[in-house]
């Protein structure tokens, strides 16, 4: 029943002209759904202050309010103006992941009075593997709101429609990456998220002479390798369609993706750079120092700083321990693991 009622919220309009009787969505929301449900769904708002048994109080409820949907054909040119607003007028970004990823029904959006105002997009075929087992994901990916639209809820509450959207789905679990920790935050006692993956990132303030040779690599071994590195380890495998829209990404920047070999040990990053800073968002060197291998990728790319996030279960003593992808409540119980998850590579 939660389903049909979440369906609903997915599609207002076809409440709003009365094409769904009254009685039954009623029936369904006052008798069967738990109250804490019925207030996260409906925007906190109480239903007994409407009278849904004539046309006016459904019309009442709904109008002017926002409506929850997966987004449709036609709604591209809408969505990109939403993430160019949202992200300082990137339009690149956007750009390829319409080209590259997206499809029809692959985003959830906010709109009010017929004006999209808040979107994001889910990204499918992750797999956790943790405990011997495997568990499939979803990816919330580039939650955008205009300023002029914020502060009103839109955001939180269509992350909140697309975790159930993925549930529905059936994900055992729906993750994101905050864009800051205060929203982590703020997510957490709101939605009442958790961090569940977590990185080790190694700051490096200044370029030093390393011996190693680098070179690229194309995605599908890049991927394969990934997988031989972190078999073992609670860790998520990413699908091709996400590693090709990260390697996009990091090429618009000055990067790419790499493998490398340093003190006969051999590796993989993958990363981008902005003056002169470099940002690996993925360094996999079990066998060697994971600052070492930041060295080498600063000396290749002729940078003067660097980022560099590695598993946390790996490279004890160097940086520091970050949280990194938070879990959407709704999916199954995230399962119990003696190291911490990794995840990746976020496009973030």
């Amino acid at each position: 029943m939660l389903e049909v009622v979440c369906r609903l919220e997915f599609d207002k309009n076809s409440v709003r002209y009365g094409q769904i009787p009254p009685d039954l969505i009623y029936y369904c929301i006052k008798i069967l759904l738990p109250p804490a449900c019925i207030h996260a769904a409906l925007d906190g708002q109480n239903f007994s202050d409407y009278n849904f048994n004539t046309r006016s109080g459904w019309e009442e409820f709904f109008m002017n309010k926002p409506i929850y949907r997966l987004t449709r054909p036609g709604d591209e040119e809408a969505l990109k103006a939403i993430w160019s607003a949202a992200y300082d007028g990137d339009t690149a970004c956007a750009d390829v992941y319409f080209d590259q990823c997206y499809r029809p029904g692959d985003g959830v959006a906010a709109e009010v009075d017929g004006v999209l105002c808040s979107a994001i997009y889910l990204l499918d075929g992750y797999t956790l593997h943790a405990d011997g087992r495997h568990y499939s994901c979803s990816y919330l990916y580039a939650l955008g709101t205009p300023e002029k639209y914020r502060g009103c809820g839109y955001g939180g509450r269509t992350i909140w429609r697309s975790g159930v959207e993925g549930y529905l789905r059936g994900d055992d679990f729906v993750c994101f990456v905050p864009a800051s920790e205060s929203l982590r935050r703020w997510y957490q006692n709101i939605l009442g998220t958790r961090s569940v993956f977590f990185h080790r990132c190694i700051t490096l303030d200044a370029p030093a002479p390393v011996e190693g040779s680098v070179s690229p690599i194309a995605p599908e071994d890049y991927l394969r390798q990934r997988e031989a590195f972190l078999t073992g380890h609670p860790h998520i495998e990413a699908p091709e369609k996400a590693l090709k829209l990260q390697q996009t990404y990091c090429e618009l920047y000055g990067g790419g993706l790499w493998q490398f070999e340093l003190t006969s040990a051999h590796g993989i990053c993958l990363g981008d750079q902005e003056d002169g800073r470099l940002t690996l968002r993925e360094l996999l060197f079990p066998g060697g120092d994971a600052a070492e291998a930041g060295q080498l990728m600063m000396q290749t790319l002729n940078c003067t700083s660097a980022e560099v996030r590695t598993p946390a279960f790996w490279h004890a003593g160097q940086g520091e321990l970050k949280e990194d992808c938070i879990l959407v409540p709704g999916g199954g119980k995230f399962p119990e693991t003696t190291e911490l998850p990794f995840w990746g590579f976020a496009m973030d």
